[in-house]
């Protein structure tokens, strides 16, 4: 994976909202970006851009509803979940953010183990003090 899907102009516009150092707490951290295709990226963008897809991404994050924001420490996902927890927060809104510690890509599913019971917990909770 070369990441050849966005190009370097796209990349250095985002690198505010994609911040390495917000996730590694090292300054420094994010990457030079590399150049991608434009042809991918053109025909890809409608797509990469639309905030039902990629909310980390929406041009305006303000005046959102009260938002839990899970992450979990083996989920490919963990990044985005930390840059949107922050985004939000930067923006005004109120965010809750539970990170599973050793919890993986769809931990709810699995009702036995222990980290799906706390995850699950914290959902119902943020419901019932929220809605």
């Amino acid at each position: 994976m070369e990441n050849m899907h966005i190009t370097k102009d796209v990349k250095r516009a985002m690198l505010d909202i994609l911040d390495h150092d917000i996730v590694t707490g090292k300054t420094g951290s994010t990457p030079e970006p590399t150049d991608g295709d434009p042809n991918i990226w053109n025909e890809l963008q409608d797509i990469f851009l639309d905030p039902y897809y990629a909310p980390l991404l929406a041009k305006d994050v303000t005046n959102l509803p009260q938002t839990l924001v899970i992450t979990s420490e083996l989920d490919v996902l963990r990044d985005e979940g930390v840059l949107y927890a922050h985004r939000l927060k930067k923006a005004g809104n109120k965010v809750e953010h539970f990170h599973s510690k050793g919890g993986f890509h769809g931990e709810t599913a699995f009702i036995f183990l222990q980290g799906s019971l706390n995850v699950n917990r914290k959902i119902v909770h943020f419901i019932k003090e929220h809605i």
